[in-house]
């Protein structure tokens, strides 16, 4: 939300403080995944949010919000971002995760590719304490390949 909303004077909110904001979503095309668990973090709280703009992208979700325009919800990794205007607050009544799946073919990893892997389990590891990121291998010439893309 914009740091001058009068919510983001809280710490805190809980879904049902946002029933009366207009808000602002990634469209359904391309964002099915995330905007069917949005859809059911609402149907709990039993009530539908007023949806009042869809956007391609999260650079646009965030600066229309930013802009004053409205409210969204995303997962807590954008508590780690700072926008100049833009308050993040944690819902506290919503604890269901969003899982994300990154899946590569270690074969044609390319090294870009390879790095973008490292920063995952990096992620991974600093947010909950463990490296589970689950990699799988077969053969030893893959996994030098992969060694050598990481390089």
């Amino acid at each position: 939300m914009p740091n001058a909303h009068p919510l983001a004077k809280r710490k805190n909110l809980r879904l049902r403080d946002l029933a009366n904001e207009p808000f602002i979503f990634g469209s359904r095309l391309g964002w099915e995944t995330y905007r069917a668990f949005i859809d059911s973090v609402f149907y709990a709280a039993e009530f539908d949010p007023k949806i009042i703009l869809e956007v391609y992208g999260s650079v646009g979700i965030f600066g229309l919000v930013a802009a004053g325009l409205g409210v969204s919800i995303y997962p807590d990794c954008q508590l780690q971002v700072q926008y100049r205007n833009f308050a993040v607050r944690p819902l506290v009544d919503v604890a269901r995760p969003v899982e994300t799946a990154a899946i590569w073919y270690p074969r044609t990893l390319t090294r870009p590719a390879g790095h973008f892997v490292t920063f995952l389990e990096e992620y991974r590891a600093a947010t909950d304490g463990t490296k589970r990121a689950v990699t799988r291998f077969r053969g030893s010439s893959i996994e030098r390949r992969m060694k050598r893309a990481l390089k």
